[in-house]
């Protein structure tokens, strides 16, 4: 295991708390693929999972975001923006690049957005959301 959830990770959000554990979980198993050497198919699986659940997890956020109006949306969705293009570019290059190497590659980037987005530019919404009703 990777990375584990703790409850510092909270967005205050319970259906988005429980998008981050399930992008968390999917993190760990494709860390645990890894590890244990497992197929192309197998890690192709996992990465696609992961990549896919994460840009749901973003298209989630901004409709509530659209439905509440949060004033700072646009700047978040920009950062989804990114996240959709390098997700496109990881699915793109595994057609080409199916190694365990690349595989790392995307458990690293997204490790990174975990830590980096959901724990930066998610708690910044929060107050906005749980003042509109949203827990």
């Amino acid at each position: 295991m990777l990375l584990s959830w703790t409850p510092n990770m909270s967005v205050g959000i319970a259906v988005f708390d429980e998008d981050h554990k399930q992008i968390v979980e999917l993190v760990n198993e494709l860390h645990d693929a890894i590890e244990a050497g497992h197929s192309r198919q197998a890690l192709g699986s996992v990465i696609v999972k992961l990549l896919e659940y994460a840009c749901t997890h973003c298209r989630r956020e901004e409709t509530l975001f659209d439905q509440t109006g949060y004033p700072d949306a646009d700047e978040h969705k920009k950062e989804h923006e990114a996240l959709y293009a390098a997700a496109a570019g990881m699915k793109e290059r595994f057609q080409n690049d199916s190694s365990s190497k690349f595989a790392l590659e995307v458990m690293n980037y997204m490790y990174g957005w975990l830590v980096n987005h959901i724990q930066g530019s998610d708690k910044l919404y929060a107050p906005y959301l749980n003042a509109a009703g949203i827990h």
